[in-house]
């Protein structure tokens, strides 16, 4: 196949020019396998252990610490606000993201 033939070039670019639509999709896919990835170390690390909130207490216990942000602080006392956000972290990273990214 002519190199004008391939899928998002145009003929009239010249030597090794991409139009803006495959810089979108090649940067959504990176995105995507970012969320995705994150998703996936956080399961192979520690299963679904990473859902019961002790790492987003921890992480939210020290934001407080360092940034003396209050909200985190409050959220971080309430194991179940913890937990919540755990699971609602997970699904957003191996699922909730694809389409998102995809539109």
């Amino acid at each position: 196949a002519s190199r004008a033939c391939l899928p998002g070039r145009d003929s009239s670019l010249s030597g090794g020019e991409v139009d803006g639509e495959v810089l979108l999709i090649a940067a959504k896919l990176v995105l995507l396998h970012s969320y995705f990835a994150s998703g996936l170390v956080k399961l192979r690390r520690s299963g679904l252990r990473w859902a019961q909130g002790h790492s987003m207490q921890g992480f939210l216990l020290m934001h407080h610490l360092t940034s003396g942000n209050r909200l985190a602080l409050e959220i971080g006392k309430r194991q179940w606000l913890c937990s919540t956000a755990s699971v609602a972290a997970l699904f957003f990273e191996l699922v909730a993201s694809n389409p998102l990214i995809a539109c």
